[in-house]
């Protein structure tokens, strides 16, 4: 599926893009394509120990409980982590390229042994659940 952005003629008295029928399904299927992801990190992070220290390497861990507005907000830091990878999976996207970067990208700030299961895993499950989902389109609405 292409986007097509709007031209100008589409764009309203504020000047912001009306949607259209396509720019609509894009981002329908990023929001699944993230709900799918979080729910799979989620049940990943079931089997594994929630331990923040588990989760991230020494320095990010100390980045993170020194960080003011995390303090103030009282934030997760596991459920932190759990939005970042699900996002950095849909970014970066699953295939033999994207595979490294996402890796280099992710360990940075996580422990390797957290990051290469879920990787590996991931990249396992899509090869056997892409064909089934392209085929329900669940994707699609």
């Amino acid at each position: 599926m292409e986007y097509h952005a709007p031209y100008k003629s589409k764009l309203n008295k504020l000047g912001i893009a009306t949607a259209n029928e396509k720019g609509r399904i894009v981002f329908k299927r990023i929001y699944y394509q993230i709900i799918f992801a979080l729910e799979f990190i989620d049940n990943f992070l079931d089997e594994f120990d929630n331990e923040e220290a588990n989760i991230y390497n020494r320095n990010e861990l100390l980045n993170l409980r020194s960080n003011e507005n995390i303090i103030e907000r009282k934030i997760n830091l596991a459920e932190l982590a759990k939005i970042d990878i699900a996002y950095s999976l849909v970014f970066y996207g699953i295939s033999s390229e994207s595979e490294a970067a996402l890796r280099r990208q992710l360990l940075k700030f996580y422990n390797e042994d957290f990051v290469n299961p879920i990787i590996s895993f991931v990249c396992f499950s899509l090869l056997i659940f892409i064909p089934i989902i392209t085929s329900l389109k669940l994707f699609l609405l």
